[in-house]
Parts: structure tokens; C-alpha cells; sequence
């Protein structure tokens, strides 16, 4: 055999075993390999091959292959068995979230309702425009937030610029002045005052991913994309994982955390 061929073979063996491995980037639940009942980690590498045993119908796994890109391995149901489970090869599903441009201009309370039905993510500063006609804001009508925290209720004036509502992710977790758990705050709503009368907008669905753990998956996705990635795909791919794994996400807001890690 001669070296070329070697060579040859190598690089054919590498480009197969890279097309069969998934580096992880993030578990939702309790998700184990079947082999060896170990629970499966960010940074760990699945195999085609791997059987995971999952133990919700909710549990998922965000995987990233340098040659495909970006999966979610979601459980299903084994056949003659109540166990969840899955072979790797079998179930991975693709990464298909696309970030949304809309502003979040809001007209009325409805539209304050749909947009946050589902979860948006909040990484430093939501902005929205709203309508002065239906809720006029200035020092005796404004919109806050109560949410529930070591039993309390904590009501927590927003910022009002102009027409727009603003929620700062700094502010908004802290009592008395110190940070509090984000885990700890619950029942989040969104509240209108307007001469003391107070009026319930809508309840609040709010993800505030731990920024330090997300550095850390996002440098997993960007080290495990092919090389010649450009600068605008991997910060499209970063954007679209976030709405994949965490919520809906507002473009500023992704702007300004994105523009801040690099």
C-alpha cells in the first residue's frame, strides 16, 4: 500500500467517523446511555449508533455534527415496552427555527397576549413599542411586572421610553437591590396601571438562560461547525439554537448579547 492510498484511507476513516458522531450541546430532563446507564452532558459525543433511554416524553437533546449540522434527538415509545427511547441514527430531528424579525409592536392587549404566550427569552433588554392611544404611558400610567418570590409578591415598575415598554433582565431579577435566583421567581404577569387603577395584561412565559452555561454551548456549536463557515451563518446558527432550545428571541436583544460574547 502505498502512502497516497494511506492518506486516502485516513482522511476517508475521519470523514466517517465525523459524519457518526454528535457533540451535545444541551439536555432538557434526565436523558442516559442504554449501555452504560450514564446520564448524558453537554460536551459528551453520541454515536449514530448510541441507544439513549429518556424518562419524559419532554426530554430532549440539542446535538451539533460538523457535516450536517444542528439536530434536537427527541424520545419515542419502544415497541413491546414502556420505556422511552432512542437509537441516535433513528431520531434526530433538524434544528428548523428561524429567528423571527418582528418587532413586538404592540397595538392593544391582545396583541401583548399572543405574542407572550409562548416563552420568550430575555438575555439583557426586551424593547417594545406600544400604542399611546391604548396604553399611555408617563407618571401615573405605566406597566410592571409581579411575580412571586420566597412567598412574596414583587411588583416591579418598567421602564417607559417614549412609546416603548422596556424589561431589563437586571433589574427585573433583583430584590432590594441584590440579585436574586432566576429559578426562584415565579408566576411572572404583566400588569397596567394607569391613575392607580390596575388592569392584568397578561401572564408572563419568560426563559432567562444561564449566560455562563450558554457561552459555553455556543462555543460547542461554533468549534463543531465545518471550518469554512461564514461569520453571518454562524451567527444565524447561533441565533436559530436559541430559539430551538430556549424561546422565542427579540433581534435586539440577540443583537447586543451576540455583539457583547465576541
Amino acid at each position: 500500500m502505498t502512502k497516497a492510498t494511506l492518506v486516502i484511507l485516513l482522511l476517508i476513516c475521519s470523514h466517517i467517523v465525523c459524519a457518526q458522531e454528535y457533540y451535545v450541546l444541551q439536555v432538557r430532563g434526565k436523558v442516559t446511555f442504554q449501555k452504560t446507564g450514564m446520564l448524558l452532558k453537554m460536551n459528551d459525543v453520541v454515536k449514530q449508533s448510541d441507544k439513549l433511554v429518556f424518562s419524559t416524553e419532554s426530554d430532549a437533546v440539542a446535538v451539533v455534527n460538523a457535516k450536517s449540522g444542528r439536530f434536537i434527538i427527541k424520545p419515542k415509545v419502544s415497541e413491546g415496552s414502556s420505556e422511552l427511547m432512542a437509537i441516535v441514527k433513528d431520531i434526530l430531528l433538524p434544528g428548523t427555527s428561524r429567528l423571527s424579525t418582528r418587532s413586538g409592536n404592540f397595538n392593544n392587549a391582545h396583541d401583548i397576549q399572543v405574542y407572550f404566550k409562548d416563552s420568550v427569552v430575555l438575555l439583557s433588554e426586551l424593547k417594545y413599542k406600544v400604542s399611546a392611544a391604548a396604553f399611555p404611558m408617563g407618571a401615573n400610567a405605566f406597566f410592571f411586572i409581579r411575580y412571586r418570590f420566597n412567598n412574596e409578591d414583587i411588583n416591579k415598575k418598567l421602564v417607559n421610553v417614549s412609546d416603548s415598554l422596556i424589561i431589563k433582565r437586571a433589574e427585573l431579577f433583583a430584590v432590594d437591590g441584590k440579585p436574586i435566583a432566576l429559578s426562584a421567581a415565579s408566576d411572572l404577569r404583566l400588569f397596567y396601571s394607569k391613575d392607580k387603577a390596575i388592569t392584568q395584561v397578561t401572564n408572563l412565559s419568560i426563559s432567562t438562560p444561564d449566560l455562563t452555561r450558554l457561552k459555553a454551548e455556543i462555543d460547542i456549536l461554533v468549534k463543531n461547525m465545518p471550518p469554512n463557515t461564514s461569520a453571518s451563518k454562524l451567527k444565524e446558527e447561533v441565533a436559530e439554537y436559541l430559539e430551538d432550545c430556549y424561546g422565542k428571541v427579540s433581534v435586539v436583544d440577540f443583537e447586543k448579547w451576540y455583539k457583547s460574547k465576541q
